[in-house]
């Protein structure tokens, strides 16, 4: 597993770890999906780099 750094559109930043960029998306995706049923607009994936410091 790599640790993945994802940048929002809000300006925050949220670290995933999966085993590519990838499924790093595909968590943050499930997630958006998640909070946009309960009738939240979620922030847009700006950025997915790779967390040099973690891994």
């Amino acid at each position: 597993m790599k640790t993945y750094k994802i940048k929002l559109s809000d300006g925050s930043s949220t670290v995933v770890k999966a085993p590519s960029e990838k499924q790093a998306r595909a968590e943050m995706d499930h997630r958006f999906a998640s909070i946009s049923v309960m009738g939240i607009n979620p922030p847009a994936i700006v950025e997915v780099s790779l967390d040099e410091e973690s891994n």
